[in-house]
């Protein structure tokens, strides 16, 4: 349910910045934000995790700007 950056990255093909740019911490009951993506730090090293699902929507979110 959890990958780790680089994983995200490939995940969405996308970069780390445009993951970073829509990341929210994880609030313990907190519902879904449309086009955040919340983590967690996890291990020794407190590395960020992203949570599968946000990654999902953000596939869902129509890119603004583009023609």
């Amino acid at each position: 349910m959890w990958k780790c950056g680089q994983s995200a990255e490939d995940y969405l093909d996308c970069s780390r910045d445009y993951i970073e740019a829509r990341a929210v911490p994880w609030l313990e009951g907190g519902d879904p934000i449309a086009g955040k993506v919340r983590y967690k730090w996890f291990g020794q090293k407190r590395e960020r995790r992203y949570y599968v699902p946000d990654l999902d929507n953000l596939l869902e979110v129509p890119v603004v700007g583009f023609t």
